[in-house]
């Protein structure tokens, strides 16, 4: 750009400008890439919020045991006390799988007729038997492979197939053991799978109980399997079982870990009853009711009853002991199919009246107690 030498302060101006129009132009072109730095740090931020808010929205859902320290820890302040300490419960001794599983015959069918029984339902499934994978299949798909050979072998009964005498014999052979045997495979299934042996065995983390556990697909799941069991004993030859069925309550028993932790919810709660109780014996006498008149701590100490325990733990408790209900119903019902003692007593350590769940019901009774003796001896009344 030509510069006018005889006018200073224009040329001054008009270089301005054009200055200022070159910073306006880097500006824009350099514009683009920092929008998609902008862009990136945007995801950047979405990335690193993200786990964040998962944390704090985990952080704000607290197990049950944490419920019980801060319970305990207001009443052992009011108190002027030490919080004691009381053992979890051991866990059960679950049986070897090798001390509850027994040998089951199998029923062999030569080629040729295995061969002749293609044109029929069972044909397909003594190849799905007989494949690679048929060879490695699980507890529960070994079981539900028999339920359903049980009905393929009726269909082949039914059609031309049998009209050979020799092919009717061995299909009615073969029938009559799959019905034998079944009582079998169902046993395994309860002692020995690995999902269900899974589930039955006490894990490490307890239950929030506050309405958000996933307990209502787990106890689908047993109420499924009692039903279809029940369902076989009765008439074995009758029943059709839902393959797609099946697999989604095994998925859910697989995936949820919820019965498990029920377990340790339980020895959880039994910890924090005992603990809480020995910290209750005797309240009114050390804060001092036993004088004239009402103590200020003891009116503290209504406060937390009411908004620790009657508001917050024994709705909690509530909500544990109809958990227990229903999942010691399916239990129950599934061990009818049970043909092992051994089996038998560790289900009942779990849901039989010397359960840590049986217990639990007496200590939240005898929580209740010390509360109402406390009110008593130190003249209050809930809601004064």
């Amino acid at each position: 750009m030509p510069v006018n030498m005889r006018h200073p302060e224009i040329n001054k101006k008009k270089c301005l400008i054009y200055r200022d129009a070159k910073r306006s132009i880097s500006v824009t072109e350099a514009s683009v890439p920092e929008i998609h730095r902008g862009q990136h740090w945007q995801r950047f931020l979405v990335w690193l919020l993200f786990p964040l808010c998962v944390l704090i929205l985990t952080a704000c859902t607290r197990a049950v045991d944490h419920h019980f320290d801060d319970y305990q820890g207001r009443l052992a302040r009011l108190l002027d006390t030490d919080i004691p300490t009381a053992p979890l419960p051991e866990n059960p001794r679950m049986p070897r799988t090798q001390s509850v599983q027994q040998a089951i015959p199998e029923f062999s069918i030569g080629l040729l007729a295995s061969t002749r029984l293609n044109r029929c339902r069972a044909g397909a499934l003594v190849a799905e038997r007989n494949s690679s994978l048929g060879r490695v299949q699980s507890v529960d798909a070994r079981l539900l492979y028999e339920i359903r050979m049980i009905d393929a072998l009726q269909d082949c009964l039914n059609s031309p197939v049998a009209e050979s005498d020799d092919l009717r014999e061995i299909l009615e052979s073969a029938l009559a053991h799959k019905i034998d045997t079944l009582p079998l495979w169902i046993d395994r299934f309860l002692t020995s799978d690995d999902v269900i042996r899974s589930r039955l065995r006490v894990s490490r983390s307890p239950l929030t109980l506050d309405g958000t556990d996933p307990a209502e697909a787990s106890i689908a799941a047993l109420t499924y399997f009692a039903d279809v069991f029940a369902a076989l004993n009765a008439d074995p030859k009758g029943y059709q079982v839902d393959p797609s069925a099946w697999t989604s309550h095994m998925r859910t028993l697989g995936q949820q870990d919820f019965l498990s932790d029920l377990w340790r919810t339980q020895q959880v709660v039994q910890q924090g009853l005992i603990t809480s109780n020995e910290l209750l014996e005797n309240a009114a006498q050390r804060v001092g009711c036993a004088r004239v008149g009402t103590p200020r701590e003891a009116e503290y100490l209504q406060n937390v009853m009411m908004n620790f325990w009657i508001e917050g733990l024994q709705g909690q408790l509530a909500r544990l002991q109809g958990y227990q209900h229903q999942v010691s119903r399916e239990l129950e019902r599934l061990t009818a199919h049970v043909l092992h003692p051994e089996w038998t007593a560790y289900i009942e350590s779990l849901v039989g009246t010397d359960s840590i769940a049986e217990r639990n019901r007496a200590l939240t009774r005898e929580h209740a107690e010390l509360w109402q003796v406390f009110l008593e001896q130190c003249d209050l009344r809930i809601g004064s």
